[in-house]
Parts: structure tokens; C-alpha cells; sequence
């Protein structure tokens, strides 16, 4: 676990933590904690890690640029116990074709940059009120 917080799990690895903890300051200025949790290891995964922070916040958002549902992102939802959570989301690069181009500018196109993982926390926060 790189950084606690008691409002919403972000789960990633790679190169994207780099994102997701600009993006956790970003929330922390809207006064939203952020655990981010950097997975290791994908296999095996740390699922103990993972659910204690899931039921704690009770919101989880896989951060990782795989095709849509082929991810990890899938198999940590899939762990986790829906009845103690209020959402849980996979931001991945979704299904279909994928241009070729600058990787930051596709990044940015599809949503998996600093900025849209801070908008779409806020936006599923916005849904529970």
C-alpha cells in the first residue's frame, strides 16, 4: 500500500502509479481519501490486502490499461464481496480499436490519465448522493 485513505481503494501497477498518486493529491484537495494500493505481483494476487481495503472504503477502482474485461481489474472484482461495497469499477482501454499515436495523448483520449480518474471517482461519488 503506497498511500492510505478512508474514502475510496485505487488498485494499479506499472507505470500508471505514477497517475493514480497525482490523481490521490488532486482528491485530497477535494477532501476525498484515497488508498492507493500498488500491486506487486499479479499473480499471485494480494487479495487479503485488497478486501481489507475494499471493506474499509467500500469503493474500489482497478486503474490498468488492458483491453476491455481482460485485466486483472476483472479477477479483483470478481474476489471481492459486492455485498460490502457501494461500487466498484475497472477503468481499462475498453473494448474495440485502439489508435496508434502518442501514448499520452491515447491515454488522455480514453480516460486513463490523472484527470479521468479523478472525474470518474467524482462522478461515482456524485451518484451515491
Amino acid at each position: 500500500m503506497l498511500r492510505k485513505g478512508g474514502d475510496v481503494t485505487i488498485i494499479t501497477y506499472g507505470i500508471q502509479i505514477h497517475d493514480v498518486l497525482h490523481a490521490a493529491d488532486t482528491l485530497a484537495e477535494r477532501n476525498i481519501g484515497a488508498e492507493v494500493i500498488k500491486l506487486d505481483f499479479l499473480a499471485p494476487l494480494d487479495m487479503r490486502t485488497i478486501t481489507v481495503s475494499a471493506e474499509k472504503t467500500g469503493r474500489v477502482l482497478v486503474f490498468e490499461e488492458t483491453a476491455g474485461g481482460t485485466g486483472v481489474g476483472a479477477r479483483i472484482i470478481a474476489g471481492l464481496n459486492p455485498g460490502s461495497l457501494k461500487w466498484a469499477k475497472v477503468m481499462d482501454l475498453g473494448r474495440g480499436f485502439v489508435q496508434h499515436g502518442d501514448v499520452g495523448s491515447l491515454r488522455k483520449e480514453r480516460g486513463l490519465d490523472e484527470d479521468g480518474l479523478v472525474s470518474a471517482v467524482m462522478e461515482e461519488l456524485s451518484r451515491e448522493r
